[in-house]
């Protein structure tokens, strides 16, 4: 049995829609696996997935409420291996598309001659893939096995992700589901028989595991997954199982070390977003933007002293972030008079690269770039 390792992914066949957002699209060179690598995920209550679509605002629940419990996924050559719930799932990466390729317990071991899709690259919003898979295996070491089922990924919303304080942009969601029956038999030639078969038995159980991972431009792995699995005979479900699972990128980032092509992406995201909104003359504002606000960072480096102007009462929000899209910065001022404001923004760490300040103004939001003495 290989040492517990993972990694959750996920898709693209053609491509049928344009892209919602330019920047929320997955391909190889910024989320392959890579081999060598290692990161922990923790885990977090289940939750609802939510909608899909385009501009989706989605919950990511606090790391600090989640359990003890981590997940460590590990990439060794072009196989990925990885520990979900009781089964160690290996993957196959060696081409464009990732595969699932056998699972194993304590109990039973599957492998697949036709293995379900898990990922492809590129991927954008629209692009999805579909095929049916079948697998054979042991349960004891003696009874045998025969999975068949149908297997589909889709690119289905892209958004941002936010816990009330903090907002991930840039997200593309992949949604991933496995439907088989299962049969079981001391006799090998009956699984045979059963696999051969042109029609499913419908008396048999059915099994589904479904995936949802959410991928920030930015982050090679996605920062949020929700996992689920259940079982149904006749239409009611006898068994059912989730959880939710996070690696935010600053954790990325501490686990991967250096990954130039992202750092590449959020260095051309952070100038995307500079020249379309960003300020590069004092009190600018932008327009249809109920606000002018202007940023400069501090001599000491570690504080963006930020003025802004409005019209009318408001609440106000004010994000820092770093050319490696990390938060520094998030305050939250209710009720803000019309007029003149000044605010002092303490930075949480030393800034990467440029500087961007989002500023909420009720539900309206834009980026500008921090200016320098």
């Amino acid at each position: 049995m290989k040492t517990p390792l993972f990694l959750s992914l996920f898709v693209t066949a053609s491509s049928m829609m344009q892209a919602a957002d330019p920047f929320a699209t997955i391909t190889s060179d910024c989320n392959a696996m890579r081999p060598g690598d290692s990161f922990t995920m923790s885990e977090q209550p289940a939750f609802s997935p939510g909608e899909r679509g385009t501009g989706r605002v989605w919950h990511m629940p606090d790391a600090a409420d989640g359990s003890d419990h981590r997940r460590t996924y590990l990439m060794k050559g072009d196989t990925l291996v990885c520990l979900e719930y009781p089964e160690y799932l290996t993957f196959d990466a060696t081409s464009d598309t990732v595969r699932l390729t056998s699972a194993e317990n304590r109990e039973m071991r599957v492998d697949y001659d036709q293995a379900p899709p898990v990922l492809r690259f590129p991927m954008q919003y629209g692009d999805s893939i579909a095929s049916p898979t079948s697998g054979r295996g042991l349960y004891g070491k003696r009874i045998h096995i025969g999975h068949r089922g149908n297997a589909y990924i889709v690119a289905d919303g892209t958004g941002s992700l936010t816990d009330g304080t903090d907002t991930l942009r840039h997200v593309l969601r992949i949604h991933s589901r496995h439907e088989y029956r299962r049969f079981m038999s001391p006799d090998t030639a009956q699984v045979s028989a059963w696999m051969d078969a042109n029609v499913a038995v419908d008396s048999l159980p059915v099994f589904t595991d479904e995936r949802h991972s959410w991928y920030r431009a930015g982050s090679r792995y996605p920062v949020m997954e929700r996992v689920s699995s259940a079982v149904s005979i006749n239409g009611d479900t006898i068994l059912s199982r989730a959880v939710t699972l996070l690696c935010l990128p600053e954790l990325q980032r501490t686990d991967l070390g250096e990954d130039q092509d992202n750092t590449g992406l959020l260095a051309r995201i952070t100038m995307s977003e500079s020249d379309r909104s960003g300020k590069t003359d004092a009190g600018d504002s932008i327009d249809g933007f109920p606000a002018t606000v202007d940023a400069i960072l501090g001599a000491d480096g570690h504080t963006v002293n930020v003025t802004y102007t409005i019209s009318e009462e408001a609440d106000v929000r004010l994000g820092v972030f770093d050319a490696l899209g990390r938060t520094l910065c998030s305050i939250i001022t209710p009720a803000v008079a019309p007029g003149t404001h000044e605010e002092c923004l303490s930075l949480s760490s030393p800034p990467a690269g440029n500087l961007l300040l989002t500023v909420w103004i009720n539900e309206t939001n834009s980026t500008f770039k921090v200016r320098t003495e």
